[in-house]
């Protein structure tokens, strides 16, 4: 029990550090920066393989990952939802366009991105 207790502190520790490191607040402020265009820089940064693609998705992908760390139970759902529902939420709203248009080949792509972003925090 102890264990599993530490291996929870020591995911959301690394969430907290992965959230706030120099890599992910440059991929953040680029998504903002890019703001309602960002489907379009994706889909450009995409189909040129530029880097600005893997930057921009990172964002993304944590909080794909924070939902799977959720289902997996690694972390627990309202810890997560209350640390962050809200900065999913938001960032949801800017990558939606984007990935409904790719779900129509990737039908399954930031399905827990989605479902944290529609959970309410507390």
């Amino acid at each position: 029990r102890h264990a599993a207790a530490e291996r929870r502190y020591k995911v959301l520790n690394d969430l907290s550090l992965m959230w706030e490191s120099e890599q992910m607040v440059e991929s953040r402020w680029r998504v903002n920066l890019w703001g309602e265009k960002l489907k379009e820089r994706l889909e450009e940064a995409n189909k040129t393989n530029d880097k600005d693609f893997y930057i921009l998705v990172r964002v993304a992908n944590f909080f794909e990952t924070l939902g799977q760390y959720v289902s997996a139970g690694l972390i627990d759902e309202e810890i997560a939802t209350g640390l962050f529902s809200a900065s999913a939420y938001y960032y949801y709203k800017l990558f939606e366009p984007y990935i409904q248009t790719a779900r129509l080949q990737l039908p399954n792509l930031y399905h827990l991105f989605e479902w944290l972003s529609q959970q309410k925090a507390g």
